[in-house]
């Protein structure tokens, strides 16, 4: 059992090696502090998003509830699908959560790898 903050720490910390392999940098959201999750949340909808830049588009997870979504952009910025995947923290221990990132690893790599 964890906590949506530390799950979210794991998931980044997680997908760090892939994103950069593909040429992407974690965005910090403008007016957080230095040591808070990059996270940002639509007030709207609740959804909760973590965005990554690089040359070839972007990557965001987006987090709606217990639904965790892999999206890429290319330069027309709308961001279509490319996994969708089950993301509970309450349910989940660090292992899941790093199997979990795996399978993100593994799409990534599979859209952007070099």
């Amino acid at each position: 059992m964890m906590e949506l903050n530390e799950a979210v720490s794991v998931l980044i910390k997680g997908l760090e090696g892939a994103v950069t392999e593909a040429g992407f940098t974690l965005v910090r959201p403008e007016n957080i502090d230095k040591d808070a999750l990059p996270i940002t949340v639509d007030k709207e909808t609740g959804k909760t998003f973590i965005d990554y830049n690089g040359e070839s588009g972007k990557i965001r997870l987006q987090i709606d509830g217990v639904k965790l979504s892999l999206l890429f952009s290319e330069d027309d910025g709308d961001y279509k699908s490319a996994s969708e995947n089950y993301f509970d923290p309450k349910d989940s221990d660090e292992r899941d959560i790093k199997s979990l990132c795996n399978e993100l690893n593994e799409t990534i790599l599979q859209k952007y790898g070099k």
